[in-house]
């Protein structure tokens, strides 16, 4: 029997110089569900753009890419412009043993990027 629904943040951090790439990658336990409600980007300077989001079976999360990015604007403005982009549409489902990746390419200036999916979790 699954456990109770808590709330849970998964978060991960990377770093890419100008005009470079990183992959943020964040993981599922094998015991674990996860729900995600809401994301967040938050660089330490410059800009970025997602390129491919998709999970560990090859499930992609949006047709993105190189040509035609999600501008990481989009997510993450001045906290008094923020949009309600951030909000999924439904639940970002996750189960068991499973990572997202969330693939981002840089600007023009070395930048540290931190990604938060608010939601909630569950021990099943």
């Amino acid at each position: 029997m699954a456990g109770e629904w808590y709330p849970y943040n998964l978060v991960d951090r990377i770093t890419f110089g100008a005009a470079g790439t990183g992959t943020l990658t964040l993981t599922v336990g094998a015991t674990e569900e996860f729900a995600g409600e809401r994301i967040f980007f938050v660089p330490s300077t410059g800009t970025f753009n997602i390129v491919k989001m998709y999970d560990a079976s090859g499930k992609p999360y949006s047709n993105c890419d190189s040509n035609n990015p999600i501008p990481g604007v989009l997510y993450d403005t001045t906290l008094a412009q923020r949009t309600d982009v951030d909000w999924f549409m439904v639940e970002l489902n996750l189960p068991p043993n499973t990572t997202l990746y969330i693939e981002v390419s840089g600007g023009t200036s070395t930048a540290t990027l931190d990604c938060v999916i608010v939601g909630k979790k569950r021990v099943i």
